[in-house]
């Protein structure tokens, strides 16, 4: 996910400034620091999706984790939207062949709902 964010939006990789200095290959990967981190984001967003039937308390997720943003350097809430398309990539290599043309529109609204709120959170909303 992030190497694919880093990639497609290098200025996205400024706001981590304690990776920053790593390189995309291995050495991003072997970082412990790193790898928690992200384990630490897919465990919200993981929180965020089993959160959908309790549309209150996904909201509340998201526009919390939004908020947050707004303490990190350099962050801008465009920054959610560069994080989409990665996000959808690394759910097709994940669900393979079970990722079919109709869960893929399916993520993508769910996507798009997430992003929205995110930026509405860093926002302030």
């Amino acid at each position: 996910l992030y190497t694919r964010l880093f990639t497609t939006h290098p200025p996205t990789r400024a706001c981590f400034t304690q990776f920053s200095h790593l390189g995309l290959g291995g050495e991003l990967q072997e970082c412990e620091e790193f790898r928690q981190h992200a384990e630490q984001v897919m465990e919200r967003i993981d929180n965020a999706l089993f959160s959908m039937e309790d549309p209150d308390t996904m909201k509340s997720i998201l526009l919390e984790t939004g908020a947050y943003h707004r303490r990190v350097v350099g962050f801008r809430p465009e920054m959610f939207q560069f994080a989409e398309e990665p996000l959808l990539n690394a759910l097709r290599c994940t669900l393979d062949e079970r990722y079919t043309p109709q869960m893929e529109v399916i993520y993508s609204v769910i996507v798009q709902f997430m992003t929205q709120t995110l930026i509405e959170g860093y926002n302030g909303g």
